[in-house]
């Protein structure tokens, strides 16, 4: 009797969190294809294509953080890492993300059945 509530319990449980990055992912795919919307806005009233890359959140990071990132005095290696990741395009970042997410999603979905 016990074994069962607490089996039901467990897959509610992965139904609820199957559902919250499910719509997470939804959500970051909405938003590259915002992204990739604005960028084209952009480009046919200015004739020129703007790049929005993931570097562009670096203003709302700590400020250790932001010092660090433009200024490194250690850590060099990971330093290239994270400006290489702060390069990557933003409507690609957060496409694969969202992906991720929703196939993350399905696989919790798999131990609520």
């Amino acid at each position: 009797m016990i074994n069962s509530v607490i089996e039901k319990l467990g897959r509610l449980k992965n139904q609820f969190f199957s559902g919250i990055f499910y719509l997470a992912g939804l959500l970051l795919v909405m938003i590259s294809l915002a992204a990739i919307g604005y960028q084209l806005f952009l480009y046919l009233q200015n004739g020129s294509w703007t790049s929005m890359q993931l570097r562009i959140f670096l203003q709302y990071s700590p400020y250790p953080f932001y010092a660090w990132v433009l200024n490194p005095e250690s850590w060099l290696g990971l330093h290239k890492a994270v400006t290489w990741l702060l390069g990557i395009p933003l409507a690609f970042a957060c496409f694969i993300l969202g992906y991720l997410l929703i196939k993350f999603s399905d696989f919790l979905a798999l131990f609520s059945d």
